[in-house]
């Protein structure tokens, strides 16, 4: 073995981050820290200069990184340098020194080539992994959520259907947790890869956000708020999946470490032009804040800097990454003992105004929460609604003889009578004024909503469902209509050898109308094609006996010796989060593709692309 050449393989990610580095490096760098900076200062002024001039600027992409100097140990001149490729979001490469002469540069080159191999080797098996991980454990969650779905669409109490709510919020939050792990690597496997971009409306996102964590926030009775601009926002496009996920980690991270108090998530327009919006996003707590000596490690993976709570430690990591690739930079300002303030501002390209609602009569509030008030006011604003707010059952009543009112809404807990008594009095003198509770009930008093109370409002404020209650009002009071079945949609094949993804398919699919055969696998799908025409076909793509790409093929191959022309539509259901599993499925001749989860919504937009379209003729 040849003792003069020592070679350090490492991972180098811009712009200064060794992902992973070799245990040889203290042997060719003694005395120096970890990074490059520390190999700078143990060189020579001239080499110094000659090794920062090769280092590959931030946003490079592609090429080779090579450099080559000396340094003195024991006043012996050593050859060391570098060797990378770029690959995947980072250098691949390896540091060597070299005591000897200069003639084994061949060897020297061919033994970094083979650990540069073993290194791009490793990404790919974590890659092959990864697509792994993400089929075994979308499935699943694919069967659960849809059945939730189809439970939520049955006659429930109130009570059970707030069950279901609460269960299938923690179910998105399990989800989150998975792919909070799925996605990091995914960010590290496609860095090039730029997020998809979508029409979108950005405080929709920001109730989904507060809407989707308000269960966790319960039970430390945290005041979860969201704030927007007082000017009407247009929708934007943008890469609205990541900034999602960004700001779900961020406020789950704020009511994990907050013990009381509030947290905000808040959006402002920072600046505008004709074409484009600069909006800043925020997330402010009231929690324990970060002393200073700590923020500077709270972006890096896996760094937990509170022990006593659970998690991976990649929240902030994987914030950090998914807003640099969105075109901005996450910051924090905190103060120990106050709180922290986690903010980024985005680049988001202006798009179509909101359809909004009109509902220009006058609504009254009987609360004594000024904050509750303010959010309400601040919602209904754009429909041209105007709020009274009074403290007390008895000033309601004085109001409404002098001024009437359509609506109106009534804290539970009222400080001079109770909801009930006065939903009970309105009702007497204004049988026409819809009488609207928010707050949690107790279940004593469950039974008053739809006798009592016309409906119910709970926290966090949405605008859907302010416009629920809102809709009360121009409801004419008659019986509810008969449900009417959709008229027939069209046939279509359903093919996965998941029997809960089978019925939740199958399921959803029927409630929009569509006429639903199922198949187990390839081959069974081929034998129900050749006996049964469809019009649709969604398929998966991993399945036993045969697969559906191998499916996809054989079909095509029976059509094109058809003398019809006609195509088939196959829509590929998949787990696949990679570019090259979309690519692999139209590869296979299929003509779309949903990633799992895939819910109701998703199939209606599948069926609508593909079947409305083909009786349209476009």
């Amino acid at each position: 073995m040849d003792t003069d050449l020592v070679i350090c393989p490492f991972v180098w990610e811009p712009p200064d981050r060794f992902a992973f580095l070799g245990n040889n490096f203290n042997k060719i760098f003694e005395n120096c820290s970890q990074d490059l900076a520390g190999i700078a200062s143990i060189l020579a002024a001239d080499t110094r200069a000659e090794f920062w001039a090769a280092v590959p600027s931030a946003d490079a992409t592609a090429g080779v990184w090579q450099w080559q100097g000396q340094c003195l140990k024991g006043g012996v001149a050593i050859q060391i340098g570098l060797q990378a490729d770029w690959r995947e979001g980072a250098w691949y490469g390896a540091f060597w020194s070299d005591r000897g002469s200069g003639s084994r540069l061949a060897q020297r080159h061919q033994t970094i080539s083979q650990i540069m191999q073993r290194l791009q080797e490793g990404a790919r098996l974590r890659q092959r992994l990864l697509a792994t991980m993400s089929h075994e454990i979308r499935a699943p969650l694919t069967s659960a959520i849809g059945l939730l779905e189809l439970l939520g669409q049955q006659p429930l109490s109130v009570s059970q259907q707030e069950l279901v709510q609460m269960l299938t919020l923690c179910h998105r939050e399990l989800m989150q947790v998975v792919h909070g792990v799925l996605d990091y690597s995914k960010l590290e496997v496609e860095s090039d890869t730029q997020p998809e971009l979508t029409v979108f409306d950005v405080l929709v996102c920001l109730e989904d956000t507060v809407d989707l964590l308000a269960v966790q926030a319960q039970p430390k009775d945290l005041a979860l708020t969201w704030e927007g601009p007082a000017a009407p926002l247009p929708l934007v496009w943008g890469a609205q999946e990541p900034l999602r996920q960004v700001l779900v980690n961020l406020v789950a991270n704020g009511v994990k470490y907050t013990e009381r108090g509030s947290v905000t998530l808040a959006v402002a327009v920072e600046s505008q032009d004709e074409r484009h919006l600069w909006l800043r996003f925020a997330v402010r707590d009231t929690g324990p804040g970060i002393p200073p000596e700590h923020r500077a490690r709270i972006f890096e993976p896996f760094v937990r800097l509170d022990t006593q709570q659970r998690g991976t430690g990649l929240g902030l990591a994987l914030c950090q990454k998914m807003v640099e690739r969105m075109g901005g930079t996450l910051t924090v300002d905190s103060t120990v003992g106050r709180g922290s303030c986690f903010a980024f501002t985005l680049p988001l390209r202006r798009g179509p105004w909101p359809d909004v609602p009109c509902y220009p009569w006058p609504v009254l509030l009987v609360s004594s929460h000024l904050d509750f008030a303010q959010r309400l006011q601040t919602l209904v604003a754009p429909w041209q609604t105007s709020v009274t707010v009074v403290p007390t059952g008895e000033a309601a009543i004085a109001h409404l003889m002098a001024h009437p009112c359509r609506l109106v809404l009534m804290d539970w807990a009222l400080t001079d009578t109770t909801a009930e008594l006065l939903a009970v009095q309105l009702a007497r003198r204004w049988p026409q004024v819809r009488r609207v509770v928010v707050g949690d009930l107790p279940a004593y008093a469950q039974h008053t909503i739809g006798t009592v109370f016309d409906h119910r409002l709970t926290e966090p404020l949405r605008r859907s469902r302010l416009q629920a209650c809102w809709q009360l009002v121009e409801a004419a009071p008659v019986l509810p209509p008969p449900v009417v079945a959709p008229p027939p949609q069209g046939k279509v094949l359903v093919v996965d050898d998941n029997a809960g993804n089978l019925l939740v398919f199958q399921a959803q699919l029927e409630s929009l109308g569509y006429q639903v055969i199922t198949a187990t696998n390839g081959q069974a799908a081929l034998s129900q094609l050749t006996h049964q025409p469809v019009d649709l076909v969604f398929m998966d793509c991993q399945m036993s006996i045969l697969d559906g790409f191998e499916a996809t093929r054989l079909w095509r191959q029976h059509e094109s010796q058809q003398e019809s022309g006609r195509r088939l539509p196959i829509v590929a259901i998949t787990a696949g989060m990679f570019a090259e599993d979309r690519e692999r499925c139209l590869a296979a001749g299929m003509d779309d593709f949903l990633l799992k989860p895939v819910n109701r919504a998703d199939l209606k937009a599948a069926g609508d692309r593909w079947l409305r379209g083909a009786q349209s003729g476009t």
